[in-house]
């Protein structure tokens, strides 16, 4: 997997304080988190659309209140870098001043570097002409240097610290599959003991499975493993899910009380189960997939496609599974 944008998407707007304050505290303290936080996407979109810099995955735009009163709201412009550009300094750049000339507020930039290449840190954009000077700094976190701080990471609860242990584990281990997924493994275990409420489980596994991605061999050993861990502490929090919505459709046959009733309460359960697992996995990219899969009636098929789910493939494989089956 070379794209780590992506994980990060959902995880930014969920846990949007928890970004900040992990990677930039001293922004954290300037901001007054008890007035909510509001997300303008589509006028990020409306700002950059015709823009020749490149747009990423994961540019997130948000209104924010500041606690010193100077300004009644600012908009921070968060970037998730996964690669080196030449040109990504002038991007920041770019943006910023579009953004202040649309709204006419002053404009945070900031960015969190996933990519591996030590010394590739842009901060800062400017030139000069005839005696006119323009200067652009941005502050940067730059995640490979959390390398040599890994157990003050692991003491941590902040959801940032978790995913930030994540992206380093995935990184060195691109070659070694089988590191990763005892890597993987314990990092799951870790969500656990870490006194997360149950759904902050769910959403972090989610985005872990994502980017610790495993060949398909390794993908079922990993989640027999969750599955043995949770029954030997009692906490069935990920693996227990599509188990329990097939339960449910069996339960709702049963008390129909007719063979009619139960094949549609499994079939509604089976449903239900493999969209969980495809919403686990892929997030909001998988809806277009879900809508399809609610137009199938056979059960087998649907069994099929959860069981590739569960052997690690992807959206374009589980895609044309569908297509080569009903055609």
């Amino acid at each position: 997997m070379n794209d780590f944008d992506s994980p990060w998407k959902e995880v930014l707007e969920r846990y949007f304080e928890s970004f900040v304050k992990f990677y930039f505290p001293d922004a954290h303290r300037q901001i007054d988190w008890s007035k909510p936080v509001e997300f303008l996407d589509k006028e990020l979109q409306r700002v950059v659309r015709n823009s020749r810099q490149k747009r990423r995955i994961v540019d997130k735009l948000v209104r924010v209140r500041l606690l010193d009163g100077r300004e009644e709201w600012v908009l921070v412009h968060v970037e998730i870098q996964g690669a080196s550009e030449p040109d990504f300094s002038e991007r920041m750049y770019v943006c910023n001043y579009r953004l202040f000339d649309r709204y006419h507020r002053r404009v945070a930039s900031m960015a969190v570097l996933t990519d591996s290449q030590s010394r590739w840190r842009p901060n800062s954009f400017g030139y000069e002409l005839l005696g006119c000077q323009i200067r652009f700094e941005f502050p940067i976190v730059k995640l490979s240097d959390y390398r040599s701080n890994l157990a003050k990471l692991q003491a941590d609860n902040n959801p940032f610290a978790v995913l930030t242990i994540a992206h380093l584990r995935t990184m060195e281990t691109q070659k070694n599959p089988k590191a990763r997924k005892r890597w993987k493994i314990q990092i799951v275990k870790s969500l656990y003991a870490g006194g997360f409420q149950r759904q902050d489980v769910i959403e972090l596994f989610r985005v872990i499975d994502w980017m610790m991605e495993l060949p398909s061999d390794l993908s079922i050993q990993f989640e027999n493993d969750v599955e043995e861990f949770e029954k030997e502490t009692n906490m069935k929090y990920v693996t227990s899910i599509e188990r329990n919505a097939i339960e449910r459709g069996r339960v709702q046959g049963r008390e129909e009380g007719r063979e009619e009733g139960r094949q549609e309460g499994r079939h509604a359960g089976l449903l239900e189960a493999v969209g969980l697992s495809l919403e686990f996995k892929f997030g909001d990219e998988a809806k277009p997939l879900l809508n399809s899969l609610r137009k199938i009636e056979d059960d087998n098929l649907l069994q099929e496609v959860q069981r590739a789910v569960i052997a690690g493939a992807k959206l374009p494989d589980l895609k044309k599974l569908l297509t080569k089956k009903r055609s």
